[in-house]
């Protein structure tokens, strides 16, 4: 169980990302970025799940050690690692059958919460996830992942003002996450605040040049401020770095059509 402010951080980890597209007004896409638990030094790349682990710690060059599908779980630890495999599989239910067994064994492990929530989450089932991410807050309330993945889920739910408390929180415990940067830019845009969400935006950005869904919701919220010519400059870029990426393709039409609406001069 954690209790202080300043303890390690947990071990056992998801290191994958993922954004989930969300339309959320008229002429632009909006984006959510998902984390699932903190990546070590030595994580698996993006879009891969590694197991959890009762070895090495962050950092370690030693690799995560993975229960064979052919043993029965024991721990705690044995059943989160049949949970990965049931994730990587597409069997949801079946990981959170594992994942609520577990956290019966440990109760007092926030990672084993956060994991449960994410699986909540992917199942479609929003309030238990949010209980979960509350859970690890409670025990661990540095746990700036937990607090990125449940402002999205209550962003999800139109619940904006709790959404940038815990974006606020993720932002100041993790200030080079671009995740939680451009989460809260989002958020500040569907407010009616482009101009406070573009620095929000911009720091994305410059943490993550190729965070293409930063540079769209960047460039969406130049257009809304009445600067096409700055909006364009990023669209173009995005679609540089992916033709035919969608919302940048969206976007570059809509700061066409607004530069092309322009007063001569203006």
């Amino acid at each position: 169980m954690s209790t202080g402010q300043n303890e390690p951080k947990p071990k056992k980890i998801w290191p994958a990302f993922v954004s989930v597209a969300l339309a959320l007004s008229a002429g632009a896409l909006l984006f959510l970025g998902l984390t699932k638990g903190r990546p070590p030094q030595s994580a698996a790349p993006p879009q891969q799940l590694a197991a959890a682990s009762n070895g090495p710690a962050a950092g370690s060059n030693a690799s995560v050690k993975v229960v064979g599908t052919n043993q029965a779980p024991q721990t705690a630890t044995d059943l989160e690692n049949k949970a990965v495999e049931m994730m990587a599989e597409g069997h949801v239910d079946e990981a959170l059958a594992y994942l609520n067994r577990a956290v019966k064994m440990s109760p007092d492990d926030e990672t084993t919460h956060f994991n449960l929530a994410f699986a909540y989450s992917k199942a479609g089932r929003t309030e238990e996830a949010i209980k979960e991410y509350e859970e690890a807050l409670k025990l661990f309330p540095d746990y700036s992942e937990a607090h990125n993945n449940l402002g999205n889920l209550l962003a999800l739910q139109k619940k904006y003002d709790e959404a940038i408390g815990h974006f606020s929180q993720a932002i100041k415990l993790s200030p080079d996450n671009p995740n939680s940067l451009n989460n809260m830019g989002r958020i500040l845009s569907i407010q009616g605040r482009p101009k406070e969400a573009i620095s929000f935006f911009e720091d994305a950005i410059r943490l993550s040049p190729t965070y293409l869904e930063a540079r769209c919701n960047l460039g969406n919220a130049l257009v809304t401020l009445g600067k096409p010519n700055e909006a364009l400059t990023e669209f173009r870029e995005a679609l540089r770095q992916a033709p035919n990426f969608p919302p940048a393709v969206k976007g570059l039409a809509r700061s066409q059509a607004a530069l092309s609406d322009k007063p001569a001069g203006k």
